[in-house]
């Protein structure tokens, strides 16, 4: 994969996004039954597990259609199609996958086509490392509705498969906006592993490889709502309140754990989150980025990617300037969402009070409607709606 810090070759694929939607159509032999591949070039390289593709049937209409994409190594992929567009996420194995496409409706293919992409590897970039967290005494589930509980549903396995897809889409999506924006199908590489779940050895494709980590913490410590990152303590409850908890946590936790590194770009779930109805919170949780280099969101996610300090050149500034820009914005921001908080609760017992006054006006003029629309009533208001209707029958018509 080309390196996107140096200049890339204007003659190069990956920087001659497709032609506008418009030439497309012209381009087509016009046939009600061609299919055009909207996003994606015949023999097109790129670097993801899973590819983003979209189409249309020029002249199909129907609200209840469906694609199915074929692969001659992996299972056939079904997407739902509305008027001939579709869309659909392909899965791709490592060299050329020979893709077929076809548009039906009902058990009738009306339209087929065929699409060769190569999928190849990029090594000379670090990965992105897939983990989750446990507590030491966690009941390796997470919240699902009643209906959903059970083995290989809200368990560890579950969990990791989830997170596993999570990643692929990711993937998927930061290619293709790369691509729209005119960047070429620039993503993430993801650490990977053999499949031990594969079926068959000869199709066996690697996987994105999930860590899980065994901390040190307990359950009760990880959802105690004074380490909650949303939990909003009173002026005599704020010195017991600590955000920091769970980072400190997974840190010490990665530290620990044999095969991950805090120089490692890792993107990390915190399996033991619960919502607490009682309490009206999510504990166990924090959402945070950091990045040893920097403490730099932005210069995270393009140095993960370019493997090199183009944040410096893009932002025309130094690492340490980087740094202060972000740490100057969220120290801004904190205030301002603490005021507007505050607002909100000030607020609160008047919007109370007022809806509470609203709906008891409301019922007292619904009562009274009822009450003065006694059967007699209604029986005038019948018949002078129907004599006005005859008059004006009877004048018009």
């Amino acid at each position: 994969m080309p390196n996107p810090v140096q200049e890339l070759d204007a003659d190069s694929p990956i920087c001659k996004p497709l032609p506008p939607y418009e030439d497309i159509i012209k381009a087509s032999s016009g046939s009600p039954n061609d299919m055009l591949i909207l996003n994606v070039s015949q023999n097109e390289v790129v670097y993801q597990h899973y590819i983003i593709v979209h189409g249309q049937v020029l002249e199909a209409k129907g609200k209840d259609d469906k694609i199915v994409v074929h692969h001659p190594k992996l299972p056939s992929l079904e997407y739902p199609a509305i008027d001939g567009y579709f869309k659909a996420v392909v899965e791709l194995a490592y060299g050329v996958n020979e893709l077929t496409f076809e548009y039906k409706q009902g058990a009738t293919v009306v339209s087929q086509s065929t699409l060769t992409i190569s999928r190849g590897k990029f090594t000379d970039k670090p990965p992105l490392k897939l983990a989750i967290l446990l507590a030491k005494d966690s009941p390796e589930t997470f919240d699902a509705p009643p209906g959903a509980q059970g083995p290989g549903i809200n368990d560890l396995d579950a969990a990791v498969k989830k997170m596993r897809c999570c990643a692929y889409l990711w993937q998927a999506y930061m290619a293709e906006m790369m691509y729209r924006n005119g960047c070429g199908r620039r993503t993430f590489r993801l650490e990977e592993e053999p499949d031990s779940d594969a079926q068959d050895e000869s199709t066996q494709q690697p996987r994105a490889k999930v860590h899980i980590i065994r901390s040190q913490t307990s359950l009760a410590e990880m959802r105690d709502k004074r380490n909650a990152q949303q939990w909003r303590p009173s002026k005599e409850e704020k010195g017991e309140h600590d955000p920091g908890f769970l980072k400190r946590n997974l840190m010490e936790s990665i530290d620990n754990f044999e095969g991950l590194s805090n120089q490692d770009n890792i993107a990390c779930l915190l399996m033991d989150s619960h919502w607490d109805p009682e309490q009206d919170l999510i504990v166990g949780h924090t959402a945070l980025a950091s990045y040893q280099k920097y403490n730099s969101n932005s210069s995270a996610t393009l140095d993960m990617i370019t493997n090199s300090q183009i944040s410096e050149r893009l932002f025309g500034m130094t690492s340490e300037q980087v740094k202060n820009v972000d740490r100057a914005i969220h120290d801004a921001s904190v205030p301002v969402v603490q005021a507007a908080s505050q607002v909100v609760r000030n607020m609160r017992p008047a919007i109370d009070e007022f809806m509470a006054a609203t709906h008891k006006v409301a019922d007292e003029t619904v009562k009274a409607v009822h009450q003065a629309l006694t059967p007699d009533t209604r029986a005038k208001i019948r018949t002078s709606v129907m004599n006005a209707v005859k008059t004006t029958m009877d004048n018009y018509v």
